[in-house]
């Protein structure tokens, strides 16, 4: 064991693969989501240097460490990193073990994951005034660059919207920001971009990914901006914690930033007084008609992008959670009240079962899971149905409250080593065929009105 070790940190992953933050298809054998890069690839890097910082969660932290230094960095919403320039300070070291041990939530919603890159980029924006990592002694140089890599990234909204402006300024004013000819500029550009794609393609490893990179740019780039400003500030930010889980009793929208739309707005008066100039109109004089028609590509790419990322934030897919904990795809056999039913979704607060016919109306319902350690019985009410295509009915249940031994046993059946919806709980035929001839018994135990007693097990 190394006695000057202060912190080792793992990747941060999640098991609700349907958030926000995910993208489609799997890197380094997990599911893609938007931290992919930093986790996989920059914080190994950071290692390299001895620079890997703490990420709040699945680390382990040595006491002495943090009694040497006077504590975790309260003075900052975002203790985490700003601690670990303490420890290196101090001299001690920190290692990035870049293997995934846990998993946990990640924002399901535009407004959750807004919220907490706010949060981050303005406790970035207080360690910059209180202990800048470029000034403060005791960090070697790669440790200097590689905190100011993550500290100043926040920025980078800045630029975006740059991007977002700079075409239709030109196509409303006329002004042309370029002297040299269509030929130099294209060959300049296209061999700069290409380079640098390239490079990132390369280097990212499969964990870079353009045009989600690009979107989820646009969606943080209103919480940045706020977080930016903040370093002009001496007030102290509140810390909020991002809401997980049952958010909302009803599915809604959540809005598009103002700057998006802004964005989108600005593209369509640049669009528009270009199309006038194409058709002779001419309310705007060009000197240059190549880098006009470059600048009027560029608006359409930015628009489509714009309208992609505003998509995606008002998408009904990502709309506030209603169920109090993530769902879980599963292939079961199970009962309601005895009779046969297959389970579709599972989690700790409920479950989505499907029968051939309707069920008997009561106040609460008996449901069993055939799970792979035996069965597992809870009793919930039903919060809606509805009739599929297929004739199935469709009944989501909510369990009532306690239960928390049974309850117990179909989360470490779900969680342990599964994602919901990716993976699915399967089992043998044999073992599906004994315990459907075992539940063949409970239909004829179970009497319409009968509520037998739970044992303790079951909770």
């Amino acid at each position: 064991a190394d006695p000057k070790l202060a912190l080792v940190q793992t990747p941060q992953d999640f098991y609700n693969v349907t958030s926000f933050e995910h993208g489609s298809g799997v890197a380094y054998g997990e599911p893609f989501h938007e931290q992919t890069l930093f986790y996989r690839l920059l914080q190994p890097g950071k290692n390299r240097w001895s620079a890997a910082f703490w990420c709040g969660t699945n680390a382990l932290v040595r006491t002495e460490a943090l009694r040497s230094i006077g504590g975790a960095a309260t003075e900052t919403i975002t203790e985490d990193i700003h601690t670990t320039i303490r420890f290196h300070r101090a001299g001690w070291r920190t290692v990035y073990h870049n293997e995934v041990l846990a998993r946990g939530l990640a924002a399901d919603d535009a407004a959750q994951y807004q919220l907490q890159r706010n949060r981050w980029g303005t406790g970035a924006m207080q360690v910059l005034r209180l202990e800048n990592p470029l000034f403060v002694r005791g960090l070697t140089l790669g440790q200097r660059l590689g905190y100011a890599s993550t500290l100043l990234g926040w920025f980078d909204s800045w630029r975006t919207l740059g991007f977002l402006a700079l075409p239709p300024l030109v196509l409303v004013s006329g002004q042309i920001p370029i002297i040299a000819d269509g030929a130099t500029f294209a060959i300049a550009f296209g061999v700069t971009y290409g380079l640098q794609q390239a490079a990132l393609y390369l280097l990212g490893r499969g964990a870079y990914r353009p045009i989600v990179s690009v979107i989820f740019d646009l969606v943080r780039m209103s919480p940045n901006f706020r977080a930016t400003l903040t370093l002009f500030t001496s007030r102290t930010p509140r810390f909020q914690v991002t809401p997980k889980g049952r958010i909302a009793a009803n599915r809604g929208r959540v809005g598009a930033p103002f700057l998006l739309r802004a964005a989108l707005g600005a593209s369509v008066i640049g669009a528009a007084a270009y199309v006038l100039h194409l058709l002779s109109f001419r309310p705007v004089a060009y000197a240059s008609e190549w880098a006009a028609a470059g600048a009027f590509f560029w608006l359409m790419v930015n628009a489509g992008l714009v309208w992609t990322a505003m998509r995606r934030v008002r998408s009904l897919r990502f709309a506030a959670e209603r169920r109090s904990a993530v769902r879980f795809a599963v292939d079961i056999t199970g009962a309601v009240d005895g009779d046969i039913t297959a389970i579709q979704d599972v989690s700790v607060g409920g479950a989505l079962v499907a029968t051939l016919e309707p069920l008997v109306e009561r106040e609460t319902h008996l449901l069993s899971f055939d799970l792979p350690e035996g069965t597992t019985s809870l009793w919930a009410r039903i919060r809606s149905s509805r009739r599929a295509a297929s004739g199935e009915h469709h009944y989501a249940f909510e369990f009532e409250p306690g239960q928390f031994p049974a309850k117990g046993a179909l989360a470490l059946a779900v969680f342990v080593g599964r994602y919901p919806v990716v993976g699915t709980i399967r089992q043998p035929w044999s073992d599906v065929l004994r315990r459907e001839i075992g539940s063949l018994s409970r239909r004829f135990q179970l009497r319409d009105g009968d509520r037998p007693a739970i044992s303790a097990a079951q909770g």
